[in-house]
């Protein structure tokens, strides 16, 4: 017996409260030490992801590569399906938003490495440094909102300061920004989700493939904690992360478009 729309709408949900419980738990442990300090490598908690210091090519350039180059691949495949994403706008809308994303994340990677990996730490100061990184925050925090939970620009712009404002007064050490931006990305999304959920009524595969699509950053997440003594430390480090978003879009796009024909 194979799964009914309304079978695959009940297992997107399950997946984003899945999601939602991993975000908690493990963004909550990562930013407090738990269950002890020592569980978690040197060098992500130094950085924040998992930096492989002897690569030829630095983790945050080698992170980046992928992420730009899906950006661009995604802009001219979008163009190449424009006729069949317009008949499955909740699809087109997902690869825009994958190669937004992919863009800030992976040009984002290189003003890190260009500043020597150093993220700096938010603050209300006049200084010129702390004013652009700011404005580079809220510019960033906006857009990322619109796309991911599909917000007017004034809504967006109200969320961007709630976020950043929660960021600068829990004290939020620069080395694990990441780990936050990390987690507010993945709960506006399962919330996204679970708010929209009647939007894909004939896209209810869609719905479960988004929704079960960012489970396995989670592991990814578990392993960079362990960084040198997992399977990263021979794969590049972060770079495993960011190539998996990097083709995250085109296996959705594939697996949405391989099931409509397969049920035809």
């Amino acid at each position: 017996m194979g799964f009914s729309d309304r079978h695959f709408i009940l297992a997107g949900e399950a997946a984003n409260y899945v999601a939602l419980a991993l975000n908690a738990g493990m963004t909550s442990a990562a930013m407090l030490g738990l269950p002890d300090p020592s569980a978690y490598d040197p060098g992500w908690t130094s950085k924040g992801f998992c930096i492989i210091q002897d690569d030829a090519i630095p983790t945050e350039v080698l992170s980046s590569l992928p992420l730009v180059a899906s950006a661009i691949a995604l802009h001219s495949f979008a163009k190449s399906k424009k006729e069949e994403l317009s008949r499955a706008p909740l699809l087109g809308e997902r690869m825009t938003s994958g190669a937004f994303a992919n863009a800030a994340h992976g040009l984002g990677h290189l003003l890190l490495w260009a500043m020597g990996d150093a993220m700096p730490p938010l603050e209300l100061s006049l200084e010129p440094a702390a004013i652009a990184y700011l404005l580079n925050m809220i510019v960033f925090w906006v857009g990322t909102l619109r796309l991911v939970v599909g917000v007017p620009a004034t809504l967006a712009s109200c969320m961007a300061f709630a976020v950043l404002a929660a960021q600068y007064l829990l004290g939020v050490r620069p080395e694990l920004a990441f780990t936050y931006s990390q987690s507010v990305i993945l709960l506006a999304q399962s919330l996204n989700l679970l708010r929209r959920k009647a939007a894909y009524s004939g896209e209810e595969f869609l719905y479960f493939a988004a929704s079960a699509g960012f489970l396995p950053l989670f592991a990814f997440f578990h392993f960079e904690t362990k960084c040198g003594q997992s399977f990263l430390a021979e794969l590049g480090g972060h770079a495993v992360y960011d190539l998996y978003l990097s083709l995250q879009p085109f296996m959705l796009y594939y697996a949405v478009t391989g099931m409509k024909q397969k049920r035809l």
